[in-house]
């Protein structure tokens, strides 16, 4: 635990520098670490737990960071085994997938954020917090697609036109005499 904390801490150091390539190999060694390390009782377990989830969750901002979205996603996929529900990492791989291009699962994770129900008290206002984020990219997303159709509609329309004028024979020349 205390390997796993010390290279959060010194990530931390990393990514607040602006290092996020640093921070991020360390924040993977710690979750190695945590990977392979099992505790021998309930309560230890628990606080490895702890530990290991802000270890993943620090992965995920260095990984959107350095572009590595695919670790990003891997990291919100091991904290959302951990934690169901856990608004940050659905968001986060949200956010992931839709740098990937895949709009259909990050419009997924943003509307499963959608459709939470708080009742602790505590966790009112994350969760608004969380929403409004979720729309705002739920609306990017929306609209980056519908201009990904404009665009391909021109090139369609483009291509058609290329193809039809290369199939007509040239207009006869009229030569001055």
């Amino acid at each position: 635990i205390q390997t796993g904390v010390q290279l959060r801490i010194n990530g931390n150091d990393k990514f607040k520098k602006g290092m996020h390539k640093q921070a991020l190999e360390m924040y993977m060694q710690g979750c190695v670490g945590f990977e392979l390390y099992c505790a021998t009782n309930a309560q230890d377990q628990g606080m490895l737990d702890e530990v290991h989830v802000q270890v993943r969750k620090n992965t995920q901002a260095a990984a959107l960071k350095t572009r590595d979205f695919t670790i990003c996603i891997e990291s919100c996929d091991k904290v959302l085994e951990m934690e169901p529900g856990d608004t940050k990492s659905l968001f986060r791989r949200a956010l992931a997938h839709w740098r990937l291009g895949d709009c259909e699962k990050a419009s997924e994770d943003l509307e499963q954020i959608l459709r939470m129900r708080v009742t602790d008290y505590d966790k009112v206002q994350d969760s608004a917090q969380s929403k409004r984020a979720a729309r705002k990219l739920l609306r990017q997303i929306e609209a980056s697609e519908e201009r990904a159709e404009i665009i391909e509609a021109r090139m369609a329309k483009a291509l058609s036109r290329a193809g039809a004028s290369a199939e007509e024979p040239p207009a006869p020349r009229h030569e001055a005499p």
